[in-house]
């Protein structure tokens, strides 16, 4: 996973957290514009945004963990 999803994930995550809608999480990453561009929905961005706040939601009950193990953050420890 790459540090701009994660950070998607966790900006979704204080979105939904704070009760926002997925629209409004939706506008706040996406911006405006491209949320006009396609019906909300059957669009595109909308199944992301829901992705990105259950991909935070599983990074919150832990999931953070195996970010941790998928970098290599201490390479001389043992």
């Amino acid at each position: 996973m790459d540090d701009r999803r994660t950070s998607e994930m966790l900006r979704a995550l204080d979105g939904h957290l704070a009760n926002a809608s997925y629209r409004d999480i939706a506008q706040q990453l996406f911006g405006q514009e491209r949320l006009t561009r396609e019906p909300w929905k059957t669009s595109s961005l909308r199944a992301m945004t829901i992705r990105l706040v259950k991909g935070g939601i599983a990074l919150m009950r832990g999931g953070y963990r195996k970010l941790d193990a998928s970098k290599n953050l201490w390479p001389n420890r043992r």
